[in-house]
């Protein structure tokens, strides 16, 4: 065989094993798939964050287990532990206790099956932060958990950044602004607004969300416990309040749905029941007889895929899904 016939024929398999590829993307798919279709599966959901002001951990840690186990939660945030003579073990998570030794306490929990790593950003600080890292299917999350003292100006050294990914804040601010139901306006109030303008951090809780805290004294009902998430987290978030645990603030569930297609936009795909067959084979061969092959590789598989796509829009309808 000459040198040159065995070029030709090596180029001629490499254009059709593309043009194959390609047109497996045309032809109906019963043809080449068995069973048709395969089932699109729906987002699943994930309890990625709990966090509550839990007014001392004590006398909560059975009901707080349950909960966690109930809801297979992966991170829970937790306020105002009192947890300096409290033994925080609950099976099937790891406690991280902050360092401090005249705060409120606050713990973090990390389930057993995760990578995390958690950090505290200030110590024995009026503003309580700890920072965990988690690595959750192939991405990494960043997850903050902020007590702040009534009396304090809530300050959080650690938000340096303007854009932010993947990224949740949930605390107990005691921050107090119009924006989310106060009829008055704090420091801390002012601090988050701050935050929201210049960061693409928004607080996901305004004066129609459900109140978390009942201040018992004077018998009304409060938000001090905030949600700030990351814009691209909010479209694939639930955040629910769920009943209280004896305590005078109700716990917050932050869920985010992973793996899945739970707000699809419309597209367009080829309907191949609806194709008239013969006129795509007749445009197509006619198409075919008009071109010219002389090219090399890739120009053959431009041509002939311009030449499929145009009798595909011929002869195939498009329908959203």
């Amino acid at each position: 065989m000459a040198p040159r016939t065995k070029v030709i024929l090596v180029r001629a398999t490499v254009v059709y094993t593309r043009l194959v590829a390609i047109s497996l993307l045309l032809v109906p798919p019963d043809l080449h798939r068995p069973g048709g279709r395969r089932d699109q599966k729906q987002g699943s959901k994930r309890s990625i964050s709990y966090n509550i002001n839990i007014c001392g951990i004590t006398k909560k840690k059975t009901e707080l287990a349950k909960i966690l186990h109930e809801h297979k939660v992966h991170v829970a945030l937790l306020q105002e532990t009192l947890h300096s003579t409290t033994d925080l073990h609950i099976t099937g998570y790891t406690s991280y206790a902050c360092g401090c030794t005249s705060c409120r306490g606050i713990v973090t929990y990390v389930r057993n099956d995760l990578t995390a790593d958690i950090t505290n950003p200030t110590v024995n600080s009026p503003t309580d932060v700890q920072k965990c890292i988690l690595w959750l299917n192939g991405k990494k999350w960043t997850i903050y958990n902020v007590y702040n003292p009534p009396a304090n100006t809530c300050r959080i050294d650690d938000l340096q950044e303007n854009i932010y990914h993947n990224t949740i804040l949930a605390a107990d601010f005691n921050g107090h602004t119009l924006l989310w139901g106060y009829q008055d306006t704090n420091n801390t109030g002012k601090y988050l607004e701050e935050v929201c303008t210049t960061t693409n951090l928004p607080i996901q809780q305004n004066e129609n969300s459900p109140p978390k805290l009942l201040h018992r004294a004077h018998n009304t009902l409060s938000r001090p416990d905030l949600t700030i998430m990351s814009p691209d987290l909010e479209n694939d978030s639930e955040i629910r309040v769920l009943p209280d645990m004896v305590s005078d603030h109700r716990p917050t569930l932050i869920t985010i749905r992973q793996n899945g297609i739970p707000h699809r936009q419309q597209r367009s795909r080829w309907n191949f029941k609806k194709a008239n067959w013969e006129g795509f084979r007749a445009t197509s061969e006619r198409e075919f007889r008009n071109n010219s092959w002389e090219d090399d590789i890739d120009g053959l598989e431009e041509t002939f895929t311009s030449t499929i796509l145009k009798s595909s829009n011929l002869h195939i309808p498009k329908g959203s899904d």
